[in-house]
């Protein structure tokens, strides 16, 4: 696996990534955001900074469905015992796509709130932060069970993620365009905002797999994709967990479909 170093220029300097769970029913807030953002003394002023990057993603939307891939039909984790994870039969659509970016990138949304605290930060901690502080949104999986997403703004029907009723690539294409589309409003709803302290590094890709069958193909999904990731100014980012799926994928991983992967140890 490629060693990636801290302080690359091309990753605007990113030496430590958080991952930020968040829930669309509680939004965060600059209280909550303080701990992330920079240490705190005894009676809680900050007094350093802390993480310089956030990574935002939420497992499920507030209707119940799932925007991460896969859930567990076992009772165990990890590939032990029963353990089963299927792709969800609760899928996302594009209301709760919708409501993610709000999530985000809406009045008071977690990208503003942060960046309202890293200012309000700044004026108790002596010393300048250094480079703008670097934000990367997840974006949920197109599940293959999807056969409602829902249509896109301009678009004439609702788009279907599955292969009941199509072939393959006209299915992956329609998960292609709701991610793209997806892409395209987080650059442009940030670009509306021009925030002072934080930098939109990319986005990040949830599942941690990447599957082709007879009904799925993630592979020409994530390279279509990549490609326009790129395109709009963004890395494509990438947690995978150690498995014979992912192992060849990680020897030179920039090659296939990202810019920056971690590997988890478990």
């Amino acid at each position: 696996m490629a060693y990636f170093p801290q302080n690359d220029p091309q990753f605007n300097y990113l030496r430590h990534l958080i991952l930020m769970y968040g829930d669309a029913r509680r939004p965060w807030t600059p209280e909550e955001a303080k701990y992330y953002v920079a240490h705190l003394t005894e009676e809680g002023t900050p007094d350093d900074w802390l993480f310089d990057s956030f990574l935002f993603l939420n497992a499920k939307a507030s209707s119940g469905n799932d925007l991460c891939a896969d859930i567990n039909l076992g009772t165990t984790m990890s590939g032990e015992g029963d353990f089963n994870a299927v792709c969800s039969p609760n899928p996302a659509n594009r209301n709760d796509w919708g409501e993610l970016l709000e999530f985000y990138l809406g009045e008071n949304g977690a990208v503003e709130t942060f960046n309202k605290t890293i200012e309000r930060c700044s004026k108790t901690i002596a010393m300048p932060y250094g480079h703008r502080r670097n934000v990367v949104l997840m974006l949920p999986y197109p599940h293959i069970t999807q056969g409602a997403f829902g249509s896109l703004p301009g678009g004439a029907s609702s788009l279907d993620f599955t292969t009941r009723n199509q072939n393959l690539m006209c299915a992956a294409g329609q998960r292609l365009e709701a991610c793209t589309w997806l892409v395209d409003e987080i650059v442009d709803r940030w670009q509306e905002k021009k925030l002072p302290h934080v930098n939109l590094l990319g986005v990040y890709w949830m599942f941690e797999t990447v599957y082709r069958g007879w009904d799925v193909d993630d592979h020409w999904l994530l390279k279509e994709l990549k490609r326009h990731v790129n395109q709009r100014g963004l890395k494509f980012l990438w947690i995978p967990f150690w498995s014979s799926y992912n192992v060849h994928l990680l020897d030179d991983y920039q090659k296939y479909y990202f810019d920056l992967a971690f590997i988890q140890p478990n």
